[in-house]
């Protein structure tokens, strides 16, 4: 008896490239890897052009300009485009099919893609889904930004203020908030933060009871039952985080926390307020974590918050 043999075929992507227009897309986003200039906080600009750089807090010039490789995946969910991850590639970019495609009625379809510059997405011939496999390079220009350095009357040191670096060219714009984006990047690692309690139960949020745990209840509110702490759990809620990078540079955000029961609009209750320092993630961040100064950290933070412990 003979064997039966089925084929299936698989998509094909064709290729096209449409020769780049005069305008350019432009793209801030924080560098990772090693950079020439340090003592500045490095951000790739995408593409590699003289643009016009502006800072609300701080100061950025131009870099060198370097290139990159780029293999990544395109995922088509039901219409004709997608957009690169970077904006304005060279011209070679090339497509490859990693499964089969379809329309939304579930017919394969067999889509031919080019890069569209205009509006830095590839486009199909025809509505599908399915995803693709792109490669392409993309030259980008580093930008090196540098906080603003004030003095601390309080604490008796130097705090940084970051701001939005801008880059404009030809018209376009783009920026970046570099107080969030770096504090995401594997530039900065936490260095402390600054944190209160509350006790969660069955019953909701409340701020931590003076004498928790071995006491659940409220002296100032005795018609608050007492919460129970075999029926219940602790969370830290952040006021402040505390990052740090290799030069030992500290930048911090605060975070609104509001107060909860029996609390619940009192504004003059304070929380008890603590701080937990953080240990060099590897032996590479030693030296920067070695240059803080944890008496002027509590400095600040007394005077910001309050009485404050460590645990």
């Amino acid at each position: 008896m003979g064997n039966a043999m089925t084929t299936k075929q698989s998509a094909s992507l064709s290729v096209e490239f449409n020769p780049p227009a005069p305008d350019v897309v432009l793209a801030l986003e924080m560098h990772l890897g090693p950079y020439a200039e340090y003592g500045f906080i490095p951000i790739r600009l995408y593409p590699d052009v003289s643009a016009t750089l502006r800072a609300t807090r701080g100061t950025a010039h131009l870099g060198e300009t370097r290139v990159e490789a780029l293999d990544e995946i395109l995922d088509f969910g039901g219409g004709k485009t997608a957009r690169l991850k970077r904006p304005n590639p060279n011209d070679d970019v090339v497509f490859y099919s990693l499964d089969v495609a379809f329309d939304s009625a579930g017919n394969e379809v067999y889509p031919t893609l080019h890069y569209d510059p205009d509006t830095g997405e590839a486009v199909s011939d025809v509505s599908f889904h399915g995803a693709v496999r792109v490669t392409y390079t993309a030259n980008y220009r580093l930008v090196y930004y540098r906080y603003d350095v004030d003095y601390d009357p309080i604490s008796g040191g130097l705090t940084l203020s970051s701001g939005i670096v801008y880059a404009f060219y030809l018209g376009e714009s783009a920026q970046i908030d570099v107080g969030i984006e770096s504090a995401q990047s594997q530039q900065y690692v936490e260095c402390y933060r600054v944190y209160t309690k509350v006790v969660l139960d069955p019953d909701g949020a409340w701020e931590l009871p003076p004498g928790w745990t071995e006491d659940g209840s409220y002296p100032d509110h005795p018609e608050i039952e007492a919460r129970d702490p075999d029926n219940s759990f602790t969370d830290e809620r952040p006021h402040r985080i505390a990052l740090i990078n290799k030069i030992g540079s500290i930048v911090w955000r605060w975070y609104h926390v509001p107060i909860v029961q029996p609390y619940v609009l009192q504004p003059s209750y304070r929380p008890k307020f603590f701080i937990k320092f953080a240990t060099p993630p590897s032996d590479e961040w030693k030296a920067a974590f070695s240059r803080v100064n944890k008496s002027a950290i509590m400095a600040d933070v007394a005077a910001a918050y309050g009485p404050v412990t460590t645990e």
